[in-house]
């Protein structure tokens, strides 16, 4: 994760990814570092994870995000959009499952790491690579799941629903019994 963050960190010209569940702080304060540099941002989001977040605080960042894009004037460099593959004969399990990004057409990362705070902690694998043939198929298969994407409108980006921590409530409403 910290070779990710990193690379963001770093990024001149644009990021594109694949993520399928997402929500940590310092990547996303990277993510933001990006978009106030006018760095061109393509995110694929799986929809079910998008729909049903079980990141706590994933609405909370991909609206921080939106809301910086728009307050630095790079609103149109941070496009969004959220997948839901239809596999041959697959039910309704299926998902974006990839965790892949292109940094500057020069720089391909894939592993198993989730972009959260787990990530940090888990052993993970990941694959940093800046071999031609790899970034041309990861940039082939990148654009073939945005071209299948949904777009979310930025107005929708800009309302999502904030976090609310449901558990110190009731932490706090058992200690008053």
């Amino acid at each position: 994760m910290n070779s990710l963050v990193i690379l963001f960190s770093r990024a001149k010209r644009y990021i594109l990814g694949k993520q399928y569940s997402m929500d940590n702080s310092e990547a996303f304060s990277m993510l933001e570092g990006a978009v106030r540099r006018a760095v061109k941002m393509q995110v694929v989001h799986d929809k079910d994870k998008f729909d049903h977040p079980a990141c706590a605080y994933q609405n909370d960042r991909l609206r921080t995000l939106a809301m910086v894009a728009r307050e630095s004037g790079n609103e149109r460099n941070f496009e969004f959009r959220t997948l839901k593959p239809r596999m041959f004969g697959a039910g309704g399990f299926n998902s974006q499952h990839s965790k892949t990004w292109i940094i500057d057409g020069e720089i391909y990362v894939d592993g198993s790491a989730n972009l959260t705070g787990q990530s940090t902690r888990n052993f993970e694998s990941i694959l940093v690579t800046r071999e031609r043939t790899v970034l041309v198929a990861a940039a082939a298969a990148l654009d073939e799941a945005w071209q299948a994407a949904e777009e979310v409108p930025y107005d929708t980006r800009l309302t999502l629903p904030e976090h609310v921590d449901t558990r110190s409530k009731s932490r706090s409403a058992s200690k008053a019994r």
